[in-house]
């Protein structure tokens, strides 16, 4: 059953046409993964069939009853006191309350809990309806797509498979061009090298040698004259073919920029931040009960527990200089929060990552690059970014940050999955300390450290998440 049918659809952004698609269409038996780049109009798109937008040009059909799970809502009252994982579970909930014909979901993964993303998993592969869904959870797509949309400079691509078969697909892409690009400048400079001696060559024929007679030396300026016209000819016809060459772009990579703390901002002590006998409750909700923990130096600690646990409590602690937590002397943390408010709406993406930054502007604008913000996109207003750009522009500017600690609660919340391969680089990369919460397996990864929120307890593991799953199944 079709369920619905986009054709002939362009719309712009500020002048900027961000989508163009011939055609799109959804059956009820369909498990897409829409993926691209954070501006690239993703979001758009499911407003559009969501009629929450309308398109410049094109027609949207729908032919059934649909429900939508967004990503960056406004909080509601009804919200308050709730953790991230607890909204996105309740927008969940009330999608799925009812039988639809299809779902459109924008990081339905963002904020969960292993546990609450394998539920997901499970209760989607079971539902009875077409799916179009955006996510940065590599993971999550392969277990449930069948088939990948790509949305790049405004159009789709369809690759059938999961979205290991897409990453095989593109890496091969990524070959071919590489290849084209490698042809296409080694013909070119082939030519230009073959105009250069052919001009050089009708230069030199130009005058008679010294020793010829005048007979001989007219005779010799009219042939010679004739062979280097000939020459010039052929020169102008290589300088033709090099014209007519198809210009092939070279593929962009981004910079690789390790980020040390400056050296007056070092951490010299072994213990980052102390916690002894942390109490704290919401009214009768207890969620941390008399317990301790340490966050050593340096190290990269990963913060774990379900949804509700109290992670992001514990991290506001930290920051709030509760009682029963010491902080090192001199620890300048930075704090990378889930409601984006380190930047100026009003200020470019360079300008909000500058103004607190610790390092050059060449610096700054490296991370950016890594980020993927090229050429004028640094220039941008963040109050025009999208959701995955704002939080690509408030790590650069948590990672630039004139500090020696790194706190980060949930930072690849909306990235596209390029930038979720930056993000791991720049962690993998930072000197200094840093204690992050996330969902996904792979930046989990990157930790030496774990704690363990669990039971209003915290526990702490020596070793990175593959090794503590390993102990878990032992």
């Amino acid at each position: 059953m079709l369920v619905f049918e986009l054709s002939n659809i362009k719309k712009y952004i500020g002048g900027r046409l961000i989508l163009d698609i011939d055609r799109l269409s959804l059956y009820v038996e369909d498990r897409i993964g829409l993926v691209g780049l954070n501006g690239s109009g993703k979001t758009t798109l499911l407003n559009i069939i969501a009629e929450r937008a309308e398109p410049d040009d094109g027609r949207v059909q729908v032919y059934g009853s649909w429900e939508y799970i967004t990503q960056l809502d406004e909080p509601g009252a009804d919200n308050a006191g709730m953790s991230g994982g607890e909204i996105t579970l309740a927008k969940i909930n009330a999608a799925m309350a009812d039988h639809c014909h299809f779902l459109l979901a924008d990081e339905p993964t963002g904020n969960l809990s292993l546990k609450r993303v394998e539920e997901l998993t499970k209760r989607l592969r079971n539902a009875d309806c077409g799916m179009l869904i955006i996510s940065h959870d590599r993971m999550f797509l392969n277990d449930l797509c069948d088939k990948i949309i790509e949305l790049e400079n405004g159009r789709l691509k369809e690759y059938a498979g999961n979205y290991d078969f897409y990453k095989k697909a593109k890496a091969l892409e990524d070959e071919q061009r590489w290849e084209a690009y490698n042809n296409y400048t080694a013909e070119k400079r082939r030519l230009t090298e073959s105009m250069r001696r052919l001009k050089e060559k009708a230069k030199g024929m130009k005058h008679a040698p010294k020793r010829m007679g005048n007979s001989e030396a007219r005779l010799y300026k009219g042939e010679i004259k004739q062979r280097a016209g000939d020459v010039a000819r052929a020169a102008k016809i290589i300088e033709s073919r090099a014209g007519l060459l198809e210009e092939v772009k070279k593929p962009v990579i981004a910079p690789s920029t390790c980020i040390t703390p400056p050296e007056n901002r070092r951490l010299y002590s072994k213990i980052a931040v102390e916690g002894r006998n942390v109490y704290k409750a919401f009214g009768s909700r207890v969620i941390l009960r008399n317990t301790d923990f340490i966050v050593t130096n340096p190290s990269k600690t990963a913060l774990l527990g379900e949804n509700g646990a109290g992670k992001t409590t514990l991290l506001r602690m930290i920051l709030d200089g509760d009682p029963s937590i010491r902080c090192a002397s001199g620890l300048k943390p930075a704090y990378f929060t889930q409601n984006l408010d380190i930047l100026d709406p009003s200020k470019s993406v360079l300008d909000n990552v500058v103004e607190t930054s610790a390092y050059s502007q060449a610096m700054c604008r490296g991370l950016l690059a890594r980020m993927l913000f090229f050429g004028e996109d640094v220039f941008k207003k963040a109050s025009v970014l999208s959701g995955g750009e704002r939080v690509k522009a408030a790590l650069c500017k948590i990672f630039a940050s004139d500090v020696n600690m790194l706190i980060l609660d949930e930072p690849n919340n909306y990235l596209d999955l390029s930038s979720m391969d930056a993000l791991e680089s720049m962690i993998r990369d930072y000197k200094g300390c840093l204690l992050i919460v996330t969902h996904d397996r792979s930046l989990m990864n990157l930790a030496d450290r774990l704690l363990i929120l669990e039971n209003k307890e915290i526990h702490a593991f020596q070793g990175d998440y593959w090794e503590y799953t390993e102990r878990l199944d032992s």
